[in-house]
């Protein structure tokens, strides 16, 4: 799966959660559009689909700030 098919889902996620279309490199917090708990859910949702697992020190990452980087580091797990 390609980060542009991840990026895809996630965003019908958001779209669905919010009714929004989220730009893949808007930054979370400037879209005002997800909270921290919309965030955090992402997340699971996204470790749920895609099975994959991310640690602590992976919310440092700044691609996980961003669709389009959390896709990135989601297709490196897969």
């Amino acid at each position: 799966m390609s980060p542009n098919e991840i990026v895809e889902l996630l965003q019908a996620w958001v779209q669905e959660r919010t009714g929004a279309t989220v730009d893949p490199g808007l930054q979370f917090a400037q879209s005002e559009l997800l909270d921290s708990f919309d965030v955090m859910e992402l997340v699971v949702f996204s470790e749920t689909r895609f099975k994959v697992s991310f640690s602590a020190g992976d919310f440092a990452n700044p691609d996980f700030a961003t669709l389009g980087g959390l896709a990135r580091v989601i297709q490196s797990r897969i």
